[in-house]
């Protein structure tokens, strides 16, 4: 089912947004943890082992550690106490939330 997100108050839009969060680890520290991650959760891999670690690398390139482009969007450098880690697993995370729900 496809979303139409302008069809959603603003509310249940940040909560869209900001699904990653609800499925990631607080704890997550470092980047290798979010590499990890990721691989983990594709794995046992669908394509070759050498695509899905490429691609796993540039999704963190593409949404770096940097709190400002973490989820919850909108949210600038707020970390909740949190390492801004978290902000970017859980960004990659909504991203991918975002993308299969728009495939089913």
């Amino acid at each position: 089912m496809k979303v139409d997100l302008k069809s959603l108050s603003p509310a249940y839009r940040l909560i869209y947004y900001s699904l990653g969060t609800a499925f990631i680890n607080p704890h997550i520290n470092s980047e290798e943890i979010v590499d990890r991650l990721l691989i983990a959760n594709y794995s046992p891999p669908v394509v070759a082992s050498q695509v899905l670690n490429s691609s796993a690398e540039k999704l963190i390139e593409l949404y770096p550690d940097n709190p400002a482009f973490g989820s919850p969007f909108n949210t600038e450098n707020e970390t909740f106490g949190l390492s801004p880690f978290f902000k970017q697993a859980a960004a990659i995370g909504t991203i991918s939330w975002s993308m299969l729900s728009t495939i089913v």
